[in-house]
């Protein structure tokens, strides 16, 4: 099947990303936002922290650097009429390939094109690239409380999208929290993959959050609006979106709790601004330690190729003691000690194509997942034997990319299967659940 996708769209496109113009404060291409805190005290009277956002933009126009600092960092302890602005800077982060960058270019494009991305070469606007940073600072707060809080803004979103008015919700607001008094040492979620993703008009896609706990809790991922100048202020949406279908009132959309997948129909070609927000939980007591959010940008485009056919369920699994797809969602319960093993199979939909798999997200200690092509099918196979150390929920991302790369199709078409493996402890007490039995006596 040949892309119906032309250049001239994708540089009608490429004009929504340029909007509003450049200031001296601030660039108007920023696309998404992580934002987290790590515990680095101690002890129970050390209540100090890392503070990390890491910011995306879309390379668009000439200013393609992003400064040494940005926005407006806060952290907060409203019970107590606490506050304190923080002064995160960039720092140097690893791009992926090994390499140690203050500044790295991300895309989706295929390879020829990454190569002349509008990071890389700017006059080429229709072959969107993306810059990162991260930032980082510290803070020690004054007290224990359960409504610790950490807020970034700054102005200014792109100005053009297809589900909110982007002048009315121009500026970002992003925050995440801790409750230090059930839990002195506690760390917030965060998110282990890149927040972007490119999809075809009216077509089922999906976008891979793979929240991960630095704690081992109990994680719950859910649909958040925007915020834009504070934590009670939302994006506003334009007719024919709502908070419960920002894609489309004619389409679907959903998120999976447990993996934090998204999945949804946009209805319309444009950029769509999409919000979420983990919570993670304490597995006895099921009390809530804290939570993180992400503010990010999808792209759908006026293409009709298909991307390529993943499984939906992971085939041949040994190792496990179950198998949980609840509602779409797939849970594998595995015990320390045990070898799981399972694959996932994958096609393209494109005469041409050629499939090509690899893990979408960073693996757990001694997980592998090793791919198989052959033309125009491939499958990926999954090994791990967890040990005492992963106990606890570990969430992970395979994609398939359909290599199908011309003129007109510059972008990868891609699919995603999203897997969870819970390492139970050696024992759980309690009726209705299952558990693992010690390594001692392990068959």
């Amino acid at each position: 099947m040949k892309s119906k996708l032309l250049l001239p769209l994708f540089l009608g496109l490429a004009l929504l990303f340029g909007g509003l113009g450049m200031n001296k404060a601030y660039a108007d291409h920023i696309s998404a936002i992580d934002f987290y805190a790590d515990y680095i005290g101690t002890g129970p009277n050390d209540m100090k922290y890392r503070v990390t956002f890491v910011l995306y933009r879309i390379c668009v126009g000439p200013n393609l650097q992003l400064g040494d600092r940005y926005g407006t960092t806060t952290v907060s302890i409203p019970s107590m009429s606490w506050s304190k602005n923080l002064d995160p800077v960039s720092v140097l982060h690893d791009d992926g390939k090994g390499n140690m960058v203050m500044e790295d270019t991300l895309d989706y494009l295929c390879p020829e094109f990454s190569k002349i991305n509008s990071c890389r070469v700017m006059a080429n606007t229709a072959y969107s690239g993306y810059t990162r940073r991260f930032y980082v600072d510290t803070v020690t707060v004054p007290y224990r409380s359960n409504d610790l809080t950490f807020s970034w803004t700054a102005c200014c979103r792109l100005s053009a999208y297809t589900n909110i008015d982007g002048l009315a919700s121009a500026s970002f607001w992003v925050q995440c929290g801790i409750n230090n008094i059930a839990k002195y040492d506690n760390s917030t979620p965060r998110y282990n993959s890149l927040p972007f993703t490119f999809s075809c008009v009216n077509q089922p896609t999906s976008l891979s959050n793979v929240p991960i706990d630095p704690n081992g809790d109990s994680l719950y991922t859910y649909k958040i609006d925007a915020n834009t100048t504070d934590g009670n202020t939302f994006v506003t949406f334009l007719p024919g979106f709502t908070s419960a279908l920002p894609t489309g009132i004619g389409g679907a959309y959903s998120v999976g709790p447990v993996s934090g997948k998204a999945s949804f129909t946009a209805t319309s070609p444009g950029r769509y601004v999409l919000a979420y927000r983990t919570r993670d939980y304490d597995r006895n007591t099921k009390e809530l330690l804290g939570y993180a959010s992400r503010d990010l940008t999808i792209t759908v485009l006026p293409c009709t190729n298909l991307p390529p056919y993943i499984d939906s369920i992971p085939q041949g699994v040994t190792g496990v003691k179950k198998v949980d797809i609840t509602g779409g969602e797939v849970v594998l319960l595995a015990c320390p000690q045990a070898p799981l093993n399972f694959t996932v199979n994958s096609h393209s939909n494109n005469p041409d194509g050629r499939i090509y798999m690899y893990p979408a997200s960073t693996l757990p200690p001694g997980m592998t997942i090793v791919p198989t092509v052959t033309g125009g099918t491939a499958y990926a196979t999954v090994n791990w034997n967890p040990t005492a150390a992963d106990i606890g929920t570990h969430i992970v991302s395979i994609i398939a990319v359909d290599s199908t790369c011309a003129l007109g199709q510059e972008i990868t078409l891609r699919n995603e299967f999203t897997f969870t493996v819970d390492v139970r402890p050696a024992f759980d007490a309690g009726p209705d659940l299952l558990g693992c039995r010690r390594p001692s006596v392990e068959a």
